[in-house]
């Protein structure tokens, strides 16, 4: 998530040119294992709020973006969707939360943004990712379309 009206998740958090990276929904997990679901997101809507009323971007201030996430290896096969509200807390850094809305339930994340590659903590899930825990791993893309790469290392037992 970048500090300009057009701010990308963390989907939370999408893709680099180049990766081939799998998507992959785990069926299941043998206890203490981990899986890795990677998506791009890409597009979508943004909304930053003023917050402060100041005529520069200030501490307080905040985005909202909601995006659609893709397969990596098929960025026209759409797997889910992610929404992130990311809060101006000094400088060029970010406070960030995100949910992952995937098939069969949803993962939220959370943690600070300062540049391009960052990680967030997954803090909790729904559905087939209730005990999920780990971390995302996120990578901003240039160019438009507020894309990003999200690896999320997920322990699902």
């Amino acid at each position: 998530m970048r500090l300009r009206t057009g701010i990308t998740l963390a989907a939370a958090v999408a893709a680099t040119a180049g990766l081939a990276l799998a998507f992959t929904v785990p069926a299941a997990s043998a206890a203490g294992s981990s899986d890795t679901i990677t998506v791009l997101a890409k597009g979508g809507t943004s909304v930053f709020v003023n917050a402060r009323g100041k005529s520069h971007p200030a501490v307080g201030d905040y985005f909202v973006l909601h995006q659609p996430l893709y397969n990596p290896s098929r960025p026209s096969a759409q797997v889910g969707e992610g929404a992130v509200v990311a809060t101006l807390v000094g400088g060029t850094t970010l406070r960030d939360e995100a949910t992952v809305g995937l098939p069969g339930g949803q993962i939220s994340l959370a943690g600070t943004q300062q540049g391009t590659r960052f990680t967030l903590a997954i803090t909790g899930g729904t559905g087939r990712y209730n005990y999920v825990h780990g971390q995302a791993t996120v990578h901003l893309l240039p160019g438009k379309g507020n894309r990003a790469l999200i690896a999320l290392d997920a322990d699902l037992s």
